[in-house]
Formats: structure tokens, sequence, C-alpha cells
């Protein structure tokens, strides 16, 4: 070994020491309005951080932050039938917002791939329990897909501390080579355009 490998091998050995004595120096953050924290203190429960001045010792704390803000995921289309058998191709758009962040920190791994798989998951259900005509909005608002979606996607989704603002399809969905449009027109004149080729 040569003079500077062993320079440099002290060097980072001094380094990790330095950065392990100062972990005992007591930090702060400061989590703002607009943020909740989970705080990991040794191995013991998680505590939840309020906006405002956090003081944590790093050698045994670990904090977590989320913006607790208004937000909007996007989940690809997924292919499912109705109930009177008409084939469809349906994409989601989730808004949504951490109302408790001990359970969405706690409950979740990968949190989009979590509300992901709950949302399609709800999605075929409806969508295979309901006719076309209902999904487009035949009946009453009640009946129509983004109303049934919400309600179903906060029925699921409140067990991960989530509060779903709105949940609804892609304005266009293609059917056999054909878009339909949700909720657009009446049930009589739901818009069918022919794919482009």
């Amino acid at each position: 070994m040569s003079f500077s490998d062993l320079l440099g091998a002290l060097i980072g050995w001094l380094g990790e020491f330095v950065t392990f004595l100062v972990s005992f120096i007591p930090r702060f953050k400061i989590v703002r309005w607009n943020e909740r924290a989970v705080k990991y203190k040794g191995g013991g429960l998680p505590t939840k951080v309020e906006p405002g001045l956090c003081w944590y010792w790093p050698w045994k704390t670990h904090l977590v932050e989320y913006n607790v803000s208004r937000m909007v995921l996007s989940i690809p289309p997924i292919s499912i039938e109705t109930k009177d058998g008409i084939p469809c191709c349906v994409g989601i758009v989730v808004v949504y917002k951490i109302v408790d962040v001990l359970r969405y920190e706690v409950e979740n791994f990968e949190t989009e791939e979590s509300i992901s798989e709950v949302a399609q998951a709800a999605l075929r259900n409806i969508v295979t329990d309901h006719d076309w005509s209902k999904l487009g909005g035949q009946a009453t608002d009640d009946s129509r897909l983004d109303g049934v979606l919400k309600r179903r996607m906060q029925s699921e989704l409140s067990r991960f501390g989530i509060e779903v603002e709105a949940a609804r399809p892609a304005d266009q969905v293609r059917i056999s080579g054909v878009f339909r449009v949700f909720g657009l027109q009446s049930p009589q004149s739901i818009v069918s355009v022919t794919k482009e080729t």
C-alpha cells in the first residue's frame, strides 16, 4: 500500500469518526405549515411532528417529512368490461391529501403503488357492477362513475391516512376503437368519435 493510499484511508476514517461525533450534537428541523413529519426515536413507536421547530438527536432519531398539500396522482388505464358487456379502457385521476401522517407512513411502503392498486380495484368493481348508460350519467349524479368512484376510494384509502378530494375517470375512454366520453352529454347522445388511423 502506497503512502497516498494510506493517507486516503486515514482521511476517510477520520471523516467517519467526525460524523459519528457530530451525531451526538442535537439538531433542529423546521417543519413548515404545509408539512408534517414522523419521528422514530430508537426502536420505539413513531410520533407525529407538527409544524414548528423540532429538536432531535441524529444518533438515535430518524425523521421523515411529508407535504400535506393537495396532490394529484394519474393512474394508467386498465382494460375492463361493463355489466352490459361493453369493453372499455379507463384511466383514473385521484386528487388527495394526507390527513393522518402516522397512518400514511406506517401503513404504506410504496405510497403511489398502494393508492394505484386500491384505485384500480375499486374502479374494476364499480365498472363491472354498472351498465354503460349509468356510468355515463343516465339516472342521477349519484350513479355517475366519478361520484361512485370518489366514495369508494375514500372508503378504501381512509385507512392509509388519506382524504380523497376527487376521483374521476379520464375524459376519453377507448372502447374497441371508439372513444366514448363520460358525463359530457345526455346518455341518449353519448359522444362517439372514431379512432384516428
